[in-house]
């Protein structure tokens, strides 16, 4: 998931696999939505304060697609067990991130509803409806289905 995505990504280069799968994640910099490349250009990531790994807002609950009480404890839940200095040094390795171009053999699974990396920016071989950025989580059956049946392939 995010971060994840782009770790994923890069030791493809190294590894050379029969296929890489990302999920909620972008393949390639250009994915980057406008409130991140903002975030970006404005270095705020760098005044990112300990307490905000402590918010809980509708906002980052939109954001995250964290929509049920359970979603949000899972959520509040990672937030919790987030270091901030591991956060802050993420986040920037993702807005530095260069990558041009999509990896070869890249299954890239996306939700329709992702408001951290939007669908409008991904280009994707797989489309979960309503899916958010959390839809490992709360769409934890079906995602298990669909890389069934792309390990299978």
């Amino acid at each position: 998931m995010s971060f994840g995505g782009i770790i994923a990504t890069e030791l493809s280069k190294i590894v050379s696999p029969v296929q890489t799968i990302i999920i909620s994640s972008i393949s390639t910099d250009k994915q980057l939505p406008w409130h991140l490349r903002m975030v970006k250009y404005l270095k705020l990531h760098k005044f990112i304060p300990t307490r905000f790994l402590q918010v809980k807002s509708r906002l980052v609950y939109w954001f995250m697609g964290a929509n049920t009480i359970r979603e949000k404890a899972v959520f509040n839940q990672i937030l919790k067990n987030t270091d901030i200095v591991f956060f802050r040094w993420a986040v920037s390795v993702l807005l530095k991130w260069k990558q041009a171009a999509p990896i070869k053999n890249l299954q890239h699974i996306h939700g329709s509803s992702d408001n951290i990396f939007p669908l409008s920016n991904i280009s994707c071989s797989h489309v979960v409806p309503y899916g958010g950025h959390l839809m490992v989580y709360s769409r934890s059956e079906e995602l298990s289905l669909l890389l069934n049946k792309l390990l299978d392939r």
